[in-house]
């Protein structure tokens, strides 16, 4: 078989996996995945510690109504096989809320809606709908037990969409859309059990709803900082223990916008996102 054939082949099984991968997150109907589920996110689990598999592990929320996490193999090669689904016992936003509907937030316009621990022992994922977290246990094959389910206690509907962790304290991070209940702590103990913190609040005098979006920790887990969509600013938060406690707020100069975009409060913004 000549060498134009053999890589022309290639290039096609690449695609189709590719294609299969894409649809599958893009709700296509791929794999029983409904047209419902939006705003798929994934946390990887890598090689390093899958060492005798020659590829790792992947996981994504599907967001659905019914919220379950999809377990898939992944290659060395890239190609995606599906291991298993688990249920996190939450419910998942189910649509899409796009940032012109002034009405409503988009609950997963955002990152780090699924986690894993950096012990890569336990996988954690917001359930957008009803503002709880899940905790799963992840074995030496990478599959996934359920260990807990805690609704974060707040009450608006802007739901609870992005994590960060802080081992050294074992407390997680949980950002909601809405505030001005913006962020919650949840400490975490060995067996993955959740306990629900206190509440953090930020400046919100500029006007209501504010809209909190990104969060970020920093590497020596001294800090977290988190971007207003609705305000364009950071805002930064000092870690104190198992506390969190607003540092700066704003953190840096307001971010202009060109007037083409309004957050729900109304305010011009710029929508900015924040990786640590």
């Amino acid at each position: 078989m000549s060498k134009r054939i053999k890589e022309k082949q290639s290039l096609s099984s690449e695609g189709v996996n590719r294609r299969a991968f894409l649809q599958t997150v893009a709700g296509t109907g791929v794999a029983g995945v409904t047209p419902k589920i939006t705003g798929a996110r994934v946390a990887t689990r890598s090689s390093k510690e899958m060492p005798t598999s020659g590829g790792g592990h992947l996981y994504m929320q599907t967001n659905e109504v019914k919220n379950a996490i999809i377990h898939y193999h992944r290659l060395a090669n890239g190609t995606l096989s599906e291991v298993e689904r688990v249920a996190t016992g939450g419910a998942g936003s189910g649509i899409l809320s796009p940032i012109y509907h002034t009405n409503r937030p988009n609950r997963f316009e955002s990152a780090g809606s699924v986690i894993l621990s950096p012990d890569r022992r336990f996988l954690f994922t917001t359930n957008g709908a009803d503002n709880s977290v899940s905790s799963f246990s992840v074995n030496k094959e990478g599959r996934l037990t359920l260990v807990d389910r805690k609704p974060t206690g707040n009450t608006t509907n802007g739901g609870a969409k992005s994590l960060a962790d802080a081992p050294s304290s074992r407390t997680l991070f949980v950002l909601h859309t809405v505030g001005p209940d913006h962020i919650r702590l949840m400490s975490v103990d060995g067996d993955g059990k959740i306990n629900v913190g206190p509440i953090v609040k930020i400046d919100t005098s500029a006007g209501l709803p504010s809209e909190l979006c990104w969060l970020a920790v920093s590497p020596d887990d001294r800090f977290v900082f988190t971007t207003n969509f609705g305000y364009s600013y950071i805002t930064s938060h000092g870690i104190n223990g198992k506390e969190l406690e607003i540092a700066k707020d704003p953190a840096c100069p307001k971010v202009r916008g060109d007037g083409t975009f309004r957050a729900i409060n109304g305010t011009v913004s710029s929508g900015p996102s924040i990786v640590g």
